[in-house]
């Protein structure tokens, strides 16, 4: 259990609020821009929270308190600093109190409180009674992923692991996977015995076209990162052609990056469980594939990085990861999967990237709040063609010109059914009269407040 806490009595909380019921109260009636986030927002006294706050002056100092019946003066958790755009980021332990809903609040010099709840469970036991990281089971009524059409740009990619390799390796352990992604060479098909596998795991090996490298095995075969706070990733391909196929890969930061890698096939994943985006192709990856896998239950840790599939870098990355020119993460195809519980799009395309594909994909926004749209198209040349999404607070898809640059341009979507329920358009595209988007007149767009598109008429091609 956590160590004691010091108990305080402090005269800018007293000036706003003298009891807690008070300051609850007070927190209706906060600036609008004031916000405090807690992630996680359920757990187990001894436990570690991020409280993210926003809305504060620059530099202001402040507190959070956490509030019960047992300590009306409040209980002092950690002290924070506002940053130059009014935001902090602290720690705190969760105190030893007994099970229940507590509210913590950010107290500052100046700025009104602001609060945020935190469920206190049942030792040895979360919320229903399993394991924290129990992903959420697809909504009833996701709709069935399309099958796949004729165009070859549509086509799924063939999944290695169903033919043998030139060498066949088994392995059933964290050790023996990590020595098996080491050692291995072009035409290896490396198997998993179903299993849990803590660790974060590299593959940097390259196959090539003719001779892919296979990592294979069913969805009881999990790669555990650990921790989803602060893990790094559940699988770093930085290697060309590989096969990933059939796995669960969860409770890392991110479950999938490939940095720097042409070729990969990932097909019949479950990625789930992170606390950033689950699968990442970036650094120059061109010529990559995701299909007929479930992704879903990602941004625990922070809501805006939550992306279910994340093509490229952002503009501000660049200088990290392409020495400040544009991310080419090029060619890139999401086909035929399933993505639901994300707290970012479903599918973020950034600009700098050009000519690749979503396609056939089913997607379910009803957990975005760090988003809204299922798919952000700020690259060139995509095509976005016979995808499915419910759901969303805003609009179903967008493009987005970034700083004036050439990207966001040139993008077509096709044959998309968009059932909104909500008051956005189906289809937003920014810079409309330049951009040359096109928003042919076959999508299907329900329930969209603001109808199928900002476009007039709706559609244009």
């Amino acid at each position: 259990m956590p160590g004691p806490h010091r108990l305080r009595t402090f005269s800018n909380v007293a000036a706003a609020v003298t009891t807690a019921a008070a300051l609850v109260a007070s927190s209706s009636a906060r600036a609008d821009d004031a916000d405090l986030r807690l992630r996680p927002d359920e757990g187990q006294p001894g436990d570690t929270v991020t409280a993210r706050g926003s809305g504060f002056a620059w530099g202001e100092a402040g507190d959070l308190i956490w509030l019960d019946d047992d300590h009306p003066g409040g209980l002092e958790l950690v002290d924070f600093v506002a940053d130059d755009e009014g935001s902090f980021e602290a720690t705190f332990t969760v105190p030893d109190v007994a099970p229940g809903e507590y509210v913590i609040a950010a107290v500052g010099e100046s700025s009104e409180a602001t609060t945020d709840t935190f469920e206190v469970e049942i030792p040895g036991e979360d919320a229903d009674g399993g394991s924290e990281n129990v992903p959420t089971d697809p909504p009833p009524d996701l709709p069935a992923v399309p099958p796949p059409g004729d165009d070859p740009l549509v086509a799924p990619a063939p999944d290695s692991c169903g033919t043998p390799g030139r060498r066949e390796v088994t392995v059933a352990n964290s050790d023996e996977l990590s020595s098996a992604l080491g050692a291995a060479a072009p035409g290896d098909r490396i198997t998993l015995a179903d299993g849990i596998y803590p660790g974060n795991f590299v593959a940097a090996v390259d196959g090539t076209a003719d001779q892919r490298i296979s990592l294979c095995g069913r969805r009881g075969a999990i790669l555990d990162g650990g921790d989803w706070e602060a893990s790094g990733y559940g699988l770093h391909l930085q290697g060309d052609h590989w096969t990933v196929s059939g796995i669960t890969v969860t409770n890392a930061q991110k479950g999938i990056v490939g940095d720097g890698v042409t070729g990969v096939v990932l097909t019949g994943l479950d990625v789930h469980g992170t606390g950033h985006e689950a699968i990442h192709f970036r650094t120059h990856s061109t010529d990559n594939v995701v299909q007929f896998s479930d992704v879903h239950d990602t941004g625990l840790d922070n809501e805006k990085f939550g992306e279910g599939v994340y093509l490229g870098s952002a503009v501000s990355n660049w200088e990290r990861y392409t020495h400040g020119r544009p991310d080419l993460s090029n060619g890139n195809r999401v086909l035929h999967n399933r993505i639901w519980a994300t707290t970012s799009e479903s599918v973020d395309v950034k600009e700098g990237t050009e000519d690749g594909v979503v396609a056939g994909n089913v997607f379910d926004g009803s957990g975005l709040v760090g988003a809204d749209s299922w798919v952000d198209v700020k690259g060139r040349g995509y095509l976005i063609i016979g995808n499915i999404g419910t759901d969303s607070p805003q609009d179903g898809f967008q493009t987005h010109v970034i700083d004036d640059m050439e990207w966001g341009t040139e993008n077509d979507f096709v044959a998309n059914t968009a059932n909104v329920d909500g008051p956005g358009v189906g289809f937003y595209i920014h810079d409309a009269q330049n951009t040359r988007n096109v928003v042919a007149c076959d999508n299907i767009v329900t329930g969209a407040a603001g109808g199928v598109s900002n476009l007039p008429g709706g559609c244009n091609g």
